[in-house]
């Protein structure tokens, strides 16, 4: 493969009349730090075309370079930062193939995450399509089931309950919409659906009221009450508390007293945003790339790129 154009001016000739002078241009000795730094600055410009072009080059031609990592994570960088569908799903595929060079590296629970982050970037509102949403929860339980040690794990266990927070929305929505039709047994099944599988909806005081009234409304008294009394006693703040106390002495059921552990939760029922605002909200992407620094990994847990310290010398 072709080398990094500057290895052409490898000599340059210098003076006037009959001297000449051979002066050796900077860095020409680490062809692939020069070239690495480069496709860095570009990044560094948000010139992701040429930077990729750069890491690119880099890549065919120093498989042995001490930057070959570090260029192959950049090149994944590269597409999820430029953004647009197109790039997203590339840079979810670069970053896979990122895992696949390198599993046993620092950086492997890096490329998992921003692979989970290249379908969190396309959620969308709980009433449009939930694919990407699945797809990130796919990705963000590969990488707490993957990397048990790794300092993203906190972080990644925040973004999967806010990805299950859009998916327990869309579940949601079609459940009442089956319940407002009186199509009781659907409405049973979704609703059971959300509260086993997304025990941390932000409105799981609602989808037990609902699933309590589907199964009333369907002469199952003895399993509404159940939910009826968990409102009670589980979200003792919640407007649905009133409603489901009375649905308990119509049926003769004894009416409990609020849990004091549940207490403790009482304002994380109550969200101060959108439900949307407060879930996809929360997915940041990641920050500018520094053009200097002085850090040693060309990636961190926020995905950001520097070049070496050695690199900083003349």
């Amino acid at each position: 493969m072709r080398k990094w154009t500057a290895i052409a001016l490898c000599l340059f000739l210098w003076g006037c009349g009959k001297s000449a002078k051979v002066v050796t241009p900077l860095g020409i000795d680490e062809p692939d730090r020069v070239l690495y730094e480069n496709a860095m600055k570009q990044m560094a410009r948000h010139d992701y075309i040429v930077a990729r072009e750069l890491l690119q080059t880099f890549i065919s031609s120093y498989q042995d370079s001490d930057y070959f990592q570090k260029a192959k994570y950049a090149l994944a960088e590269s597409y999820y930062r430029e953004g647009g569908r197109e790039n997203l799903d590339a840079a979810e595929a670069s970053y896979k193939d990122f895992i696949i060079y390198f599993r046993d590296s620092d950086l492997a629970d890096d490329a998992q995450m921003m692979v989970a982050m290249t379908h969190i970037k396309r959620v969308q509102s709980p009433d449009r399509d939930n694919t990407e949403a699945r797809l990130a929860e796919l990705e963000l339980r590969d990488l707490i089931n993957s990397y048990p040690n790794s300092d993203l794990l906190e972080e990644a266990k925040q973004k999967l309950r806010d990805v299950q927070e859009v998916l327990a929305a869309n579940n949601y929505g079609i459940s009442k919409q089956y319940f407002k039709n009186k199509n009781y047994p659907a409405s049973i099944d979704r609703f059971k659906e959300i509260a086993s599988k997304f025990p941390d909806f932000s409105k799981m005081d609602e989808v037990l009221f609902y699933y309590a009234e589907s199964l009333r409304l369907t002469e199952s008294a003895d399993a509404a009450g159940k939910f009826y009394a968990e409102v009670v006693s589980d979200y003792p703040l919640s407007k649905y508390v009133k409603p489901a106390s009375e649905r308990l002495m119509e049926l003769n059921l004894p009416v409990p007293p609020p849990n004091p552990a549940a207490m403790s939760r009482v304002p994380a029922q109550q969200p101060d945003k959108g439900l949307f605002g407060k879930t996809v909200g929360a997915f940041k992407s990641h920050p500018a790339v520094p053009p200097n620094t002085g850090a040693a990994t060309v990636g961190g847990k926020d995905g950001v790129f520097a070049i070496d310290s050695k690199s900083n010398k003349d």
